[in-house]
């Protein structure tokens, strides 16, 4: 009995067991123990000499007997040892791989840089839209209609007493509402007298004809609008009448006769100008321009007695203004140039398909 008593205290004060050589024999904490006679053995381990408990030195009578069931073998009444839980590992965590130095995935794009939304989205607008110089590629189509106006200009100034004037059509075509091939054909006259008045010039009404180009600064915008510069040459062969001329003349010898009559004269001129075009109404539009005459050659059947009015270039005076009204026909919608710039960059980027 003693021997029991020794052993369940050595559990409840949890006395190191010690082997027959008196050394303390190291375990870990169990979680219950059986017991056997004169020995207490773990539960878990195999009984072995320096598993058995010494029981000398403790007084019996010290013991409450009333709680033990000795024949039982687990002890109801002691608290069961706490059991030391083994240290469950912790997966040490390996960071992410991050190469600060690849290239980041460019984002997707789904308008471009005009904010028109995109038939299909792309990573690589950012390119198109950073290069550092833009290529000015046409955005109409080559053929892009006809305009044919009627130039009365001079018909405004004849209402205020001009006695000249030069009436012309022109017709122009658009490529790509950039460039823009000019015909103009007129009839010009004049009856008037030069501005010393010491002379009366007549031309009869003649024809002239002026081919040239426009270019229009305004090519990627509504074709209804236009800003051009432009330049022209023209052509005109004419006959001449001088009456009445009196000493002093700026313009013919005072030495001379006083008329000459039947003189032929041929010009070949050029026109540099610029100029503006407005819709009005649907077709409709008006047209202004400001040109500058200049001579490229001009012949006379007599030199002393040269031509004070050309047709088609006007007098000596070499600035000369335009009005017109006309109508276009053809005009066509703008060529989809985002969307052919879209499917290029995806045939680009898409991996060949190996057959």
């Amino acid at each position: 009995m003693a021997g029991l008593m020794a052993s369940i205290l050595g559990v409840a004060f949890a006395i190191p067991p010690v082997g027959r050589s008196g050394t303390p024999v190291p375990h870990p904490a169990p979680a219950a123990a059986l017991i056997t006679g004169d020995t207490v053995v773990r539960v878990g381990e195999e009984p072995h000499d320096d598993a058995v408990v010494q029981m000398e030195g403790i007084p019996m009578d010290s013991l409450a007997m009333d709680s033990l069931a000795v024949d039982s073998l687990a002890v109801d009444s002691i608290s069961a040892v706490p059991m030391a839980m083994p240290a469950v590992p912790v997966p040490k965590s390996t960071p992410v791989d991050i190469d600060r130095e690849a290239p980041a995935t460019p984002p997707m794009h789904y308008y471009d840089r005009h904010g028109e939304p995109l038939q299909t989205p792309v990573r690589f607008l950012a390119e198109l839209d950073t290069v550092t110089k833009a290529k000015s590629a046409p955005t109409y189509h080559a053929f892009n209609g006809v305009s044919i106006g009627a130039n009365f200009f001079d018909a405004i100034m004849m209402a205020i007493g001009q006695r000249r004037a030069s009436f012309d059509i022109s017709a122009d075509c658009s490529i790509h509402n950039w460039f823009f091939p000019v015909v103009e054909a007129g009839i010009s006259f004049a009856d008037a007298h030069p501005d010393d008045g010491r002379c009366h010039f007549k031309v009869a009404p003649t024809p002239y004809l002026r081919v040239g180009m426009n270019y229009n600064f305004l090519y990627k915008s509504n074709p209804d609008y236009q800003f051009y510069l432009g330049l022209r040459a023209g052509w005109s062969t004419f006959g001449y009448d001088i009456y009445g001329i009196q000493a002093g003349s700026e313009y013919y010898t005072s030495d001379g006769p006083t008329q000459r009559t039947g003189l032929r004269s041929t010009a070949f001129y050029g026109q540099a100008l610029a100029g503006l075009k407005v819709k009005i109404w649907r077709g409709l539009f008006m047209g202004w321009s400001v040109r500058y005459n200049f001579n490229i050659h001009q012949s006379y059947s007599d030199p002393d007695y040269p031509a004070w009015f050309t047709p088609g270039k006007g007098t000596s005076t070499p600035i000369m203004a335009t009005f017109s009204i006309g109508c276009t026909f053809g005009n066509r919608p703008p060529r989809p140039v985002v969307s052919e710039a879209v499917e290029a960059l995806q045939e680009a980027v898409q991996p060949e398909v190996k057959e």
